[in-house]
Protein backbone atom coordinates (compact mmCIF):
# COMPACT_ATOMS: atom_id res chain seq x y z
CA UNK A 1 0.00 0.00 0.00
CA UNK A 2 3.26 2.25 0.92
CA UNK A 3 4.35 1.44 -2.72
CA UNK A 4 0.69 2.44 -4.31
CA UNK A 5 0.79 5.83 -2.95
CA UNK A 6 4.14 6.69 -3.70
CA UNK A 7 3.57 5.85 -7.31
CA UNK A 8 3.79 8.64 -10.21
CA UNK A 9 0.07 8.64 -11.24
CA UNK A 10 0.53 10.90 -13.96
CA UNK A 11 3.07 8.52 -15.65
CA UNK A 12 -0.03 5.69 -15.67
CA UNK A 13 -2.27 5.51 -19.07
CA UNK A 14 -5.88 6.31 -18.51
CA UNK A 15 -6.28 2.31 -18.56
CA UNK A 16 -4.03 1.59 -16.01
CA UNK A 17 -6.09 4.80 -13.85
CA UNK A 18 -9.31 3.14 -14.46
CA UNK A 19 -8.55 -0.17 -13.97
CA UNK A 20 -6.34 0.76 -10.89
CA UNK A 21 -8.97 2.50 -9.05
CA UNK A 22 -11.45 -0.37 -9.81
CA UNK A 23 -9.47 -3.12 -8.70
CA UNK A 24 -9.01 -0.87 -5.62
CA UNK A 25 -12.51 0.14 -4.99
CA UNK A 26 -13.01 -4.01 -4.76
CA UNK A 27 -10.06 -3.96 -2.67
CA UNK A 28 -11.65 -1.77 -0.23
CA UNK A 29 -15.12 -3.57 -0.20
CA UNK A 30 -13.49 -7.18 0.59
CA UNK A 31 -11.33 -5.45 3.37
CA UNK A 32 -14.71 -3.82 4.52
CA UNK A 33 -16.25 -7.12 4.78
CA UNK A 34 -13.68 -8.92 6.73
CA UNK A 35 -13.31 -5.66 8.81
CA UNK A 36 -17.24 -6.54 9.37
CA UNK A 37 -16.76 -9.63 10.57
CA UNK A 38 -14.13 -8.32 12.94
CA UNK A 39 -16.24 -5.83 14.50
CA UNK A 40 -19.23 -8.62 15.01
CA UNK A 41 -16.40 -10.93 16.95
CA UNK A 42 -15.04 -7.52 18.71
CA UNK A 43 -19.12 -6.81 20.10
CA UNK A 44 -19.96 -10.67 20.82
CA UNK A 45 -16.92 -10.87 23.18
CA UNK A 46 -16.88 -7.49 24.45
CA UNK A 47 -13.04 -7.06 23.50
CA UNK A 48 -13.42 -3.81 23.68
CA UNK A 49 -13.33 -3.00 26.73
CA UNK A 50 -10.27 -3.21 27.42
CA UNK A 51 -9.46 -0.57 25.90
CA UNK A 52 -11.11 1.77 28.43
CA UNK A 53 -14.18 2.79 26.02
CA UNK A 54 -17.06 3.18 27.74
CA UNK A 55 -19.07 2.07 24.69
CA UNK A 56 -18.31 -0.57 21.50
CA UNK A 57 -19.48 2.53 19.73
CA UNK A 58 -16.97 4.96 20.99
CA UNK A 59 -14.41 2.03 20.62
CA UNK A 60 -15.05 1.67 17.51
CA UNK A 61 -15.14 5.73 16.31
CA UNK A 62 -11.79 5.87 18.05
CA UNK A 63 -9.81 3.39 16.39
CA UNK A 64 -11.27 3.50 12.79
CA UNK A 65 -11.45 7.92 13.04
CA UNK A 66 -14.94 7.55 11.89
CA UNK A 67 -17.44 9.97 12.65
CA UNK A 68 -20.23 8.84 15.26
CA UNK A 69 -22.62 8.44 12.55
CA UNK A 70 -20.15 6.88 10.51
CA UNK A 71 -19.07 3.85 12.75
CA UNK A 72 -23.14 3.38 14.03
CA UNK A 73 -23.52 2.89 10.03
CA UNK A 74 -20.40 0.54 9.74
CA UNK A 75 -21.84 -2.06 13.08
CA UNK A 76 -25.48 -2.17 11.61
CA UNK A 77 -23.96 -3.02 8.56
CA UNK A 78 -21.56 -5.38 9.59
CA UNK A 79 -24.63 -6.89 12.85
CA UNK A 80 -27.04 -7.16 8.96
CA UNK A 81 -24.61 -9.16 7.59
CA UNK A 82 -23.88 -11.39 10.49
CA UNK A 83 -27.61 -12.13 11.24
CA UNK A 84 -28.66 -13.56 7.80
CA UNK A 85 -27.29 -12.16 4.62
CA UNK A 86 -25.93 -15.03 3.39
CA UNK A 87 -25.35 -13.98 -0.20
CA UNK A 88 -24.41 -9.68 0.17
CA UNK A 89 -22.08 -10.97 2.73
CA UNK A 90 -20.66 -13.24 0.31
CA UNK A 91 -20.89 -11.08 -2.80
CA UNK A 92 -19.24 -8.33 -0.55
CA UNK A 93 -16.33 -10.05 0.12
CA UNK A 94 -15.87 -11.26 -2.99
CA UNK A 95 -15.88 -7.82 -4.10
CA UNK A 96 -18.99 -7.95 -6.10
CA UNK A 97 -21.27 -5.43 -4.16
CA UNK A 98 -19.85 -2.10 -2.01
CA UNK A 99 -20.89 -1.15 1.62
CA UNK A 100 -23.41 1.09 0.04
CA UNK A 101 -25.51 -1.74 -1.55
CA UNK A 102 -25.77 -3.47 1.85
CA UNK A 103 -26.95 -0.27 3.70
CA UNK A 104 -30.00 0.07 1.32
CA UNK A 105 -30.96 -3.33 2.01
CA UNK A 106 -30.40 -2.63 5.14
CA UNK A 107 -32.89 -0.27 5.37
CA UNK A 108 -35.51 -1.64 3.12
CA UNK A 109 -35.05 -4.52 6.46
CA UNK A 110 -35.37 -2.35 8.50
CA UNK A 111 -39.29 -1.68 7.77
CA UNK A 112 -41.22 -4.81 10.07
CA UNK A 113 -43.73 -4.89 7.49
CA UNK A 114 -41.20 -5.70 4.66
CA UNK A 115 -38.64 -8.28 6.90
CA UNK A 116 -40.99 -11.15 6.44
CA UNK A 117 -41.01 -10.59 2.99
CA UNK A 118 -37.43 -11.19 2.87
CA UNK A 119 -36.70 -14.82 1.52
CA UNK A 120 -33.79 -16.22 -0.01
CA UNK A 121 -35.20 -15.00 -3.49
CA UNK A 122 -35.48 -11.49 -2.67
CA UNK A 123 -32.20 -11.74 -1.22
CA UNK A 124 -31.11 -12.74 -4.81
CA UNK A 125 -32.51 -9.87 -6.48
CA UNK A 126 -31.21 -7.19 -4.28
CA UNK A 127 -27.59 -9.15 -4.71
CA UNK A 128 -28.32 -9.46 -8.86
CA UNK A 129 -29.00 -5.50 -8.53
CA UNK A 130 -26.03 -4.58 -6.54
CA UNK A 131 -23.91 -6.92 -8.72
CA UNK A 132 -25.89 -4.70 -11.73
CA UNK A 133 -25.06 -1.20 -10.17
CA UNK A 134 -21.40 -2.36 -8.81
CA UNK A 135 -20.50 -2.23 -12.31
CA UNK A 136 -21.45 0.38 -13.98
CA UNK A 137 -24.57 -0.36 -15.72
CA UNK A 138 -28.37 0.04 -15.11
CA UNK A 139 -31.67 -1.87 -15.97
CA UNK A 140 -33.63 -0.53 -19.03
CA UNK A 141 -36.38 0.85 -16.86
CA UNK A 142 -34.08 2.56 -14.43
CA UNK A 143 -32.68 3.90 -17.10
CA UNK A 144 -35.74 5.12 -19.00
CA UNK A 145 -37.11 6.53 -15.34
CA UNK A 146 -33.68 8.36 -15.36
CA UNK A 147 -33.75 9.67 -18.69
CA UNK A 148 -37.09 10.91 -17.83
CA UNK A 149 -36.44 12.68 -14.73
CA UNK A 150 -33.82 14.43 -16.34
CA UNK A 151 -35.95 15.69 -19.28
CA UNK A 152 -38.55 16.68 -16.82
CA UNK A 153 -36.21 18.94 -14.80
CA UNK A 154 -34.32 20.58 -18.14
CA UNK A 155 -37.67 21.74 -19.12
CA UNK A 156 -38.96 23.38 -16.00
CA UNK A 157 -37.31 27.18 -15.40
CA UNK A 158 -35.09 27.35 -12.46
CA UNK A 159 -35.80 29.60 -9.41
CA UNK A 160 -32.37 31.46 -9.06
CA UNK A 161 -30.22 30.45 -6.13
CA UNK A 162 -30.28 33.09 -3.40
CA UNK A 163 -26.43 33.40 -1.93
CA UNK A 164 -26.37 33.25 1.51
CA UNK A 165 -24.87 35.65 3.42
CA UNK A 166 -21.90 36.17 5.50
Amino acid sequence: VTELGEVDLSALSEGRLTAGAADLAKAVSRLGAVRGRMLVAIEKNESWRASGARTFVLWSEKTSGQSPSAAVKEIKRAEALDSGLRRMSEALKNGEVFAGHVDVVRRFLSAPELEDAFTDAVEEEFVAWARECARGSSSGASRRALIGTARRSESRPRKPRRRKRT
